[in-house]
């Protein structure tokens, strides 16, 4: 029976700040073994999914990026959101797109006047990176934000998680998704030790691209709530609807939170 190993071969870091070169895994594959021996099959990744998707249906946190289908919009929302709270990125986003609702606004913009609209999520590099992000669309693109995985990655400051997470919100292209968060409630459910960071973890992003196979921008945004809002490094699992299935839940194994 054909499986899908817990890897993805020839992964090396990438000049350009996005991350490991990633090759896609057989999202079709019946099976995905583990490093830790164990098995997952269809049944199981319907379920993981269906719970997802459930739970974001009720709980899921509003968001502009998320009320959008403007690919510049959701690409300029993710590129904001590595290493900074969602609540502050929220606050910002909107009155950010509407003083520059195209990629030839904000490339044209003062970077004073960004900066000033973008000071409450510090981190001021990010300023320059979404300048030269946009100036690099306007002129390279037309003004719009490339589909295709290749492209995105080639745009400055975007990385794996920032360019599929744009492809899935956008275009509808689902696709393994791995950040910090995720990384660690993966790690958790399938009781999974390592000290790689999550970001350059192969064996994460091939279980991540398995189980998303072809799903929807609900998935999504349910992976993305419940590792940020309930599978923290202080985890809620009491509220959490993948615990009855978590093997760090279920066992209560402290080792499984480490790395966070």
């Amino acid at each position: 029976m054909r499986s899908v190993l817990g890897q993805i071969p020839d992964i090396v870091p990438n000049e350009r700040m996005s991350g490991p070169a990633l090759r896609a895994t057989d999202v079709e594959a019946p099976t995905f073994a583990l490093s830790n021996a164990r098995i997952l099959d269809q049944l199981l990744k319907r379920r993981f999914r269906s719970t997802v998707e459930t739970w974001e249906r009720k709980h899921g946190r509003p968001a502009p990026w998320r009320a959008t289908d403007s690919a510049w919009a959701i690409l300029v929302s993710e590129l904001l959101l590595q290493r900074t709270r969602y609540e502050q990125v929220a606050r910002v986003v909107p009155n950010l797109l509407a003083k520059y609702p195209t990629p030839e606004a904000l490339a044209r913009a003062p970077r004073s006047e960004v900066a000033e609209i973008a000071a409450p999520l510090g981190l001021e590099r990010r300023i320059d990176v979404l300048r030269d992000c946009a100036s690099r669309i306007a002129q390279q693109h037309k003004g719009r934000v490339p589909r295709d995985l290749e492209s995105l990655l080639a745009l400055p400051g975007v990385g794996n998680y920032v360019a599929r997470a744009t492809r899935y919100l956008a275009f509808g292209e689902s696709a393994g998704v791995v950040d910090v968060a995720i990384g660690r409630m993966l790690r958790r459910v399938f009781g999974l030790r390592t000290t790689i960071d999550a970001g350059y973890d192969r064996e994460l992003w091939a279980l991540s691209e398995w189980l998303s196979g072809d799903s929807g921008a609900e998935y999504f945004c349910g992976l993305v709530d419940i590792a940020g809002e309930l599978c923290r490094p202080n985890p809620r699992c009491g509220k959490c609807p993948i615990a009855v299935e978590c093997a760090y839940a279920v066992r209560g194994d402290e080792r499984l939170a480490a790395h966070s």
